[in-house]
């Protein structure tokens, strides 16, 4: 039996050397792809948006002025870092990107509410970050509007009511609202969770596409299916199973700094989700046997796989939802195996959905498997074909 695996053996140990030997390969299976998660990790590590920097025009200068002021400020989202005397002034913090909204409290406001008046308080948001203008418009409206419901019941109590019926009066219909997948408003969760295996897919893909390719660059393709016995499932095994092995490595520690460090919720199954990522970077090793089988040419393959590997987050329907795309674009989505990943990974991690609706996204990673092994004849046409017997 070890006999008939000592051509496996020798090509696992050939690869092995190679790896070790040549610094590119150290960039693109370890220090590439750890770099890039605590870059991620880095920048996403407090999750949620707080304390951006809002400024207060007070034409009022009175107590409940300063009220309002006091409520903006104590609210995570925001935080009153200045005070200007005109909106001109005010406008060119914010062209200067030194605030984030501006917030015009008028005239003779706490006399109009005494009279029982409705005066306006104006904002002007920075919305050209739609994610973060929202979640400040919401925090500021939140803040506004809790005082004004606060004003109308103490106006109310001095008119002689109960406070339960002032509050039933100044807010008489309160939503209950229950976010059911995510309510957490996390960056980290909604961003960091990508692009961590953006990460990973492109230093896969493009170790697998090195690793092949470089046969056909350094003109030792003849002599590696030799010592597979000519088999190419023997040499492509060979050659990309030590990376499979580091990969899936590197996919635990993506699963330890998401579910450990940064306590995201697991409603699903853990056993699952490993699965599912072993079959994600095996699905992107066969993409490289279909691009180098197809192209035949390091230099091209490197280009359209990196192209091709950064394109996925676009379509994935995360960052934008699927059913708001044009037809064309989700089916361009679906030549993705990251597309069908991300819907296992929230499934399990959001919404804990049953095997029978993961192993249908599963089964289309083993589709793209499939798809690499039908190209295996032709990587092999590949290596074989004399045009690559000398340097290229």
């Amino acid at each position: 039996m070890f006999k008939n695996l000592q051509p496996l053996f020798t090509i696992i140990n050939r690869e092995i050397d190679w790896m070790i030997s040549k610094w590119v390969y150290w960039f693109l299976t370890v220090v590439g792809p750890l770099l890039g998660f605590a870059l991620v990790i880095g920048i996403f590590h407090q999750g949620v948006v707080r304390e951006l920097p809002v400024t207060v025009i007070d034409q009022d200068q009175t107590k409940t002025s300063r009220q309002i002021t006091r409520m903006i400020n104590a609210t995570s989202i925001a935080s009153v870092n200045s005070n200007c005397a005109n909106l001109a002034q005010a406008q060119s913090l914010m062209y200067d990107g030194k605030t984030q909204a501006i917030i015009v409290i008028p005239e003779k406001l706490e006399q109009g509410l005494y009279q029982n008046a409705q005066p306006d308080i104006i904002v002007y948001i920075n919305n050209a970050n739609i994610l973060k203008g929202g979640l400040l418009k919401s925090g500021i409206y939140k803040a506004i509007s809790t005082f004004s419901s606060g004003i109308k019941v103490q106006t109310a109590m001095k008119k002689g009511e109960n406070h339960h019926k002032a509050l039933s009066e100044a807010r008489p219909v309160i939503l209950d609202t229950h976010v059911l997948f995510n309510p957490y408003n996390n960056y980290f969760y909604f961003l960091a969770t990508a692009l961590m295996p953006v990460i990973l897919i492109v230093f896969t893909l493009l170790s697998a596409i090195y690793s092949l390719g470089y046969e056909l660059k350094n003109a030792t393709s003849e002599a590696a299916l030799k010592k597979a016995n000519n088999s190419i499932v023997v040499l492509t095994i060979g050659k990309l199973l030590p990376y499979t092995i580091l990969f899936f490595i590197q996919a635990l520690i993506f699963n330890y700094l998401i579910f450990g460090y940064m306590d995201m919720p697991l409603t699903g199954s853990y056993s699952i989700l490993m699965i599912s990522e072993l079959l994600l970077i095996i699905a992107y090793q066969f993409l490289a046997v279909f691009m180098v089988g197809i192209l035949g040419n390091l230099r091209l393959s490197v280009s359209i796989g990196s192209a091709y590997s950064m394109m996925a987050l676009t379509f994935s329907g995360l960052t934008f939802p699927e059913f708001g795309m044009p037809l064309i674009a989700r089916g361009f989505g679906q030549l993705f195996p990251l597309s069908y990943w991300l819907k296992v990974f929230t499934g399990q991690t959001l919404r804990a959905d049953p095997l029978s609706v993961s192993m249908i996204n599963m089964c289309y990673l083993i589709i793209f498997i499939l798809m690499g092994m039908v190209c295996l004849h032709w990587l092999k046409m590949k290596y074989k074909h004399e045009k690559y017997w000398s340097k290229n």
